[in-house]
């Protein structure tokens, strides 16, 4: 008779619950002789290829047993402690070394954590940079609307002097000459500003 495929998943298992429970029962005696002797018999058999139902019964019998004795401790939760996958030890780089699936899950988790902190601490620039560039925008535009506005008047009083025909370098009397040089200043100040939009006639006025 051959052990069934659980049986032999159940018998290479077998030994990670009884070292858990060797290891964690409160009393010596909560982990019985008999029960160990029948785990370890079982093995014997299964090497030697004599199993039968007289000892899958006892097996079955005294796996249940040891179940009960870690519960609420699992093979599952077990195995996930076990040292029986290869990682690096550097994350990317280094030798391979053993490791449990939690060791890798944790290793993971702490990646994934660090990732995240250089995010938020990239994104944390970017938005103080773009809050200041805002700000820097917004007092331009409120130091440069008075002067856009006072261009415009002057632009308005010059067009009525000079009309669709001439240029401002036409100037004959000193005190258009004077005006015409203050628009011009006037109009380098406001290159380094947000600009507010001439009305069509002035525009034909401004100096290239």
């Amino acid at each position: 008779m051959k052990p069934q495929p659980a049986e032999v998943e159940a018998l290479e298992k077998s030994g990670n619950l009884l070292r858990f429970a060797a290891e964690n029962v409160k009393e010596v005696k909560e982990l019985s002789e008999p029960t160990v002797s029948t785990i370890a018999t079982a093995w014997k058999q299964y090497e030697d290829q004599n199993w039968d139902p007289d000892i899958s019964t006892k097996f079955w019998t005294a796996y249940a047993t040891i179940c009960a004795l870690i519960r609420p401790v699992t093979l599952d939760s077990l195995s996930t402690n076990q040292k029986n996958i290869q990682v690096r030890k550097w994350i990317w780089f280094g030798p391979f070394v053993e490791a449990s699936l939690g060791d890798r899950s944790a290793r993971r988790y702490l990646l994934f954590l660090m990732i995240l902190l250089a995010l938020s601490l990239v994104f944390g620039f970017l938005s103080s940079t773009a809050n200041n560039v805002n700000l820097e925008i917004q007092k331009s535009v409120e130091e440069a609307n008075p002067i856009a506005a006072d261009i415009r008047g002057q632009i308005d009083n010059l067009w009525q002097k000079f009309g669709n025909d001439k240029s401002l370098d036409d100037a004959e009397d000193d005190d258009t000459r004077k005006k015409v040089s203050q628009l011009r200043n006037r109009l380098q100040e406001l290159y380094y500003f947000s600009s507010v939009p001439a009305s069509p006639e002035s525009q034909a006025f401004i100096p290239s």
